[in-house]
């Protein structure tokens, strides 16, 4: 799960009868909300989103999977809203070793959730930030580039 997005670079391939057997226990839906809640992963949340893949993708049991109701909540508000809430998603989790983010703990969650229209309205202002984040990361790194090279242009 990296920014809010299913990361497919690298993963591990499975037989199709484990993935079927994997596959009664995930159950995964477009517009789905993934949640890591073990060791570094907690917190870390991404949306179902590609139509393509996700009927061929499924999750050990360090990934919970939330499905939203449409008419409480919209899945794009559950993102934004987990991802805003990451550190209390750590916080709260246990372990000794290791952290784990319990089901029990994420059911018992409070969700904040005003009406579907104001949820939109929040959502769109996030978009925005999200786009002006991305840019200015492109940005950042034009600039390392273009100074790297000035560098290497100057002192070779």
């Amino acid at each position: 799960l990296v920014d809010g997005k299913i990361n497919y670079t690298g993963v591990r391939e499975i037989t199709q009868a484990d993935f079927e057997e994997t596959s009664k226990r995930t159950r995964l839906q477009l517009n789905d909300i993934l949640i890591g809640n073990t060791g570094a992963s907690i917190g870390k949340v991404a949306l179902v989103d590609d139509v393509e893949k996700y009927k061929r993708t499924t999750f050990q049991k360090s990934v919970a999977i939330v499905t939203v109701d449409p008419k409480v909540i919209t899945h794009e508000y559950l993102k934004f809203y987990l991802q805003l809430n990451k550190d209390h998603l750590t916080h709260i989790s246990s372990g000794s070793s290791q952290k784990n983010l319990l089901l029990s703990q994420l059911r018992e969650l409070p969700i904040i959730t005003p009406p579907i229209a104001l949820q939109q309205v929040f959502v769109q202002s996030m978009g925005n930030i999200e786009k002006g984040h991305s840019t200015l990361k492109k940005t950042a790194t034009k600039n390392k580039l273009l100074f790297d090279n000035i560098l290497t242009t100057t002192f070779s």
